[in-house]
């Protein structure tokens, strides 16, 4: 099964950099800036949303056919002994360590796939 979410990234990017550009500044008066800033923005927002939908089918597809999407049991151990936590975009295993044991928040990038992740 192909990835919906992966053909139309290259889009959502291009809408979220002109909603950018149109924060910006420009040569837009303020309220047009603005009325375009939200129509973008509601534009960019339904394509997400359909991604997520479209990933959301896929990963009950994978569940269906008894196939898991996450980590195998031995990379879920591993990840517990090391006191690791999973990316929750691509679900490698990212080394927590003195993140788990300390207050406060943390900030963990994934070397995998570059998702950052926050943890209290």
């Amino acid at each position: 099964m192909t990835r919906p979410t992966t053909e139309r990234q290259p889009e959502i990017d291009g809408r979220l950099e002109y909603v950018r550009g149109l924060l910006e500044g420009g040569e837009l008066p303020p309220d047009e800036r603005r009325d375009r800033t939200v129509a973008e923005l509601a534009a960019a927002v339904a394509d997400l949303s359909a991604a997520v939908r479209d990933l959301g089918a896929e990963v009950t597809a994978l569940h269906a056919d008894g196939r898991s999407a996450g980590p195998s049991p031995g990379a879920r151990a591993q990840a517990e002994t090391m006191q690791s936590i999973f990316c929750p975009g691509c679900g490698a295993v990212i080394p927590a360590g003195e993140a788990l044991r300390s207050p406060g928040v943390h900030v963990l990038p994934c070397r995998a796939c570059g998702a950052v992740v926050e943890l209290e």
